[in-house]
């Protein structure tokens, strides 16, 4: 009987301890670098879409915010996701110019009239799509919005 109990005992040890460390090696986690302070509107909006993401993914996939240029300023964060030791960088297309000249452009002030035909030209032009394509292509980064 006391056999029985003990190796009860260690059966249940091992599924306590081997549950956890199953589902945290599903766990995919995520370093976001952003030169914002944490206080910054934007910030607090990755800090917001960080925690929608790990709510919808059962915790599957955390993304981490790094503000205040804790992981490199923008240039170095973008060249650090272009070699893979960042995963998302937050930033603008005047940085991503420097891997795609194009992207300059979009940089340009007053190009565009408003939102709708700003949204237009980011979101459905085959130009834009065109400098996406070659920033993912050549160098592994893609934006995401």
């Amino acid at each position: 009987m006391k056999k029985a109990l003990a190796l009860l005992f260690v059966v249940a040890l091992v599924f306590t301890f081997a549950a956890p460390a199953a589902s945290a090696a599903d766990v995919i986690e995520l370093r976001l670098s952003s030169d914002n302070s944490p206080s910054d509107p934007i910030c607090n909006a990755m800090y917001l879409w960080s925690e929608a993401v790990k709510e919808a993914t059962d915790g599957g996939l955390v993304i981490t915010v790094y503000p205040s240029a804790q992981l490199g300023e923008a240039e170095e964060a973008t060249q650090a996701c272009e070699f893979g030791t960042i995963d998302i960088v937050q930033g603008d297309t005047g940085v991503i110019s420097n891997w795609v000249p194009d992207y300059g452009l979009t940089a340009l002030p007053f190009i565009v009239a408003d939102y709708e035909q700003g949204a237009k030209m980011f979101y459905e032009s085959d130009i834009v799509n065109n400098m996406d394509a070659k920033l993912l292509e050549e160098y592994g980064m893609r934006p995401l919005g």
